[in-house]
């Protein structure tokens, strides 16, 4: 799943350094992110009493919905203070502060692996992250991936002025980049012995 929308509100370091998730983790639960753990949620179609585990769960924004269907949500996270968050949401034994690609689960231990922007952030990592999830999938488990989208052309105005004051990719440049990063994740994913089912782009509505 990708996601279309441009918001310049959202906290996000970009960064695969936990401690700059530590910094912002008492923001990092805003509506936007909220509504794009949902529609991660809904895109892995959870049944309950099944097993998900929730990598790089953040504050828990599919962590929510997930666990809300009945389902046995497990989670792991590499910030402290994120980790402190999902205690709150799922019994503290189910949550595990460590590495998105060194999973410490057994193999085929659950029936779904939900994952949100982790391609993005930790781009060099994607292989063997993409390997790990499918490692603990069951021979029937499903893996549900949100990425974020282009630029949609309501944005560009922003993006534009954006690029006025600080460094950033002009809209083409970063449109072209996430387009190969989401053939990448398909190609890897196949590598890893992960099928593609279906994807689907996603906006907001305003």
């Amino acid at each position: 799943m990708t996601d279309e929308n441009f918001n310049p509100t959202k906290p996000s370091t970009g960064s695969s350094d936990p401690a700059d998730y530590d910094d912002v983790a008492n923001q990092y639960g805003d509506e936007f992110i909220n509504w794009a753990g949902l529609q991660l949620a809904n895109l892995i179609d959870p049944v309950a009493g099944e097993r998900i585990l929730d990598v790089g769960a953040g504050r828990g924004a599919a962590t929510r919905p997930l666990a809300s269907r009945g389902t046995e949500v497990w989670t792991i996270d590499l910030s402290e203070r994120m980790v402190e968050y999902l205690r709150e949401i799922v019994p503290p034994e189910r949550v595990i502060r460590g590495d998105a690609g060194d999973l410490p689960y057994a193999d085929e231990e659950f029936d779904g692996v939900t994952a949100g922007y982790l391609a993005t952030i930790l781009p060099n990592k994607m292989e063997g992250m993409l390997t790990e999830w499918s490692r603990v999938l069951n021979p029937q488990g499903r893996l549900a991936v949100s990425e974020p989208g282009p630029i949609h052309e309501d944005w560009l105005w922003l993006h534009d002025v954006a690029c006025q004051f600080f460094s950033r990719p002009t809209a083409e440049e970063h449109n072209r980049t996430i387009s190969k990063n989401l053939e990448a994740l398909v190609r890897l994913a196949a590598d890893a012995g992960l099928g593609l089912e279906a994807s689907s782009t996603i906006r907001r509505p305003t």
